[in-house]
């Protein structure tokens, strides 16, 4: 048992560390952060495979859906709305070719077309 109650602690730690990295590089706010690491925590105990990092934006991509299709209300809605189109605006991808930086919003999709 001891071991589980580490292994559980251990697993709670990471999603908090995961969403720290998120909070720091995004401006989200549709969670808080311990109604956040709480979720990845629960999500990540019932499927370990996909991991903190990746099941923290599982989370918020739910709770994105939920406030952007309205049932929690047309403020959560309007709020779910504003972080899906600053993100869209502000998503970066780095370029396969230099690595360097590229705005994605603004960039060819197929640099090969002309």
């Amino acid at each position: 048992m001891p071991q589980m109650d580490n292994d559980r602690a251990t697993l709670l730690r990471e999603c908090q560390e995961a969403v720290d990295q998120l909070l720091a590089q995004r401006p989200w706010r549709l969670l808080n952060r311990e109604e956040w690491a709480r979720r990845a925590f629960e999500q990540s105990s019932a499927e370990p495979a996909a991991g903190p990092h990746r099941t923290a934006i599982h989370v918020y991509i739910q709770a994105l859906h939920a406030a952007c299709s309205g049932v929690e209300g047309p403020q959560r809605q309007n709020l779910g709305y504003t972080e899906l189109f600053v993100s869209a605006n502000k998503s970066w991808v780095k370029s396969p070719l230099t690595g360097a930086p590229v705005d994605a919003a603004n960039s060819d999709p197929n640099p090969h077309s002309a």
